[in-house]
């Protein structure tokens, strides 16, 4: 039985290509500032919830407020039902069309983190869907403006390799909250680097997901 995330855990992983950023954010509310730290410069936000949870409208409901509230509008937004390999084939579908019905999303993916269900397809599909996004909105991400007179404009751009972006675990306890977000804007402020550097072309080459694991009852 895994643990429930604590705080925020940042990971990375290829999906077609891409190098993909994965903030993997505990929905506990304790932890609802440190999350919203990682909404605005995020491509899509994943909620995630149990396949057999019972009360997936009020939830999903809250955090897709939460995130419309803090997050880039134009965002991906996509439910993960988690533990699909449980559910038959009669179930899965209905479970669908029940999500989307209740939040007007059509994104809607059945895996299973433990058998690794659909978890690759579900990846490269949202990466595509990131790099729709890019292509059709100039502000997504956010790339430096030619005319801008800012010191990282004007300065030669400086490569931002892998290894500055370990993989780690950023853990957060309440008692330390100040001192945690601030430590997460730092790397907010790397992350945008990293971003904006790989999207100066046309293609989207680095994508930050927030993967939010909703608090429900199972």
């Amino acid at each position: 039985m895994s643990l429930p995330t604590i705080g925020v855990e940042n990971s990375f992983i290829k999906a077609k290509l891409r190098r993909v950023e994965v903030f993997d954010c505990s929905g506990d509310m304790a932890y609802a500032r440190i999350r919203s730290a990682f909404y605005k410069r995020t491509n899509a936000v994943l909620f995630v919830l149990n396949a057999s949870s019972h009360d997936l409208h009020d939830v999903l409901h809250t955090f897709m407020a939460e995130f419309s509230e803090q997050g880039p509008k134009d965002a991906v937004r996509v439910v993960v039902l988690n533990k699909a390999d449980l559910l038959s084939d009669t179930e899965a579908a209905v479970l669908r069309q029940r999500v989307t019905q209740s939040t007007g999303l059509t994104d809607v993916f059945l895996v299973s983190a433990h058998s690794g269900l659909n978890v690759d397809t579900m990846f490269d599909a949202i990466s595509d869907m990131c790099e729709k996004a890019h292509l059709s909105s100039a502000t997504l991400p956010s790339s430096p403006s030619p005319s801008s007179s800012s010191s990282s404009s004007s300065s030669p751009s400086q490569h931002v390799t892998p290894s500055k972006y370990a993989d780690h675990t950023i853990t957060a306890q309440p008692s330390s909250m100040g001192s945690q977000i601030m430590m997460f804007k730092q790397k907010m402020l790397e992350q945008e680097a990293m971003r904006n550097e790989s999207s100066t072309g046309s293609c989207l080459r680095s994508l930050g997901l927030c993967l939010i694991c909703l608090p429900v009852a199972f």
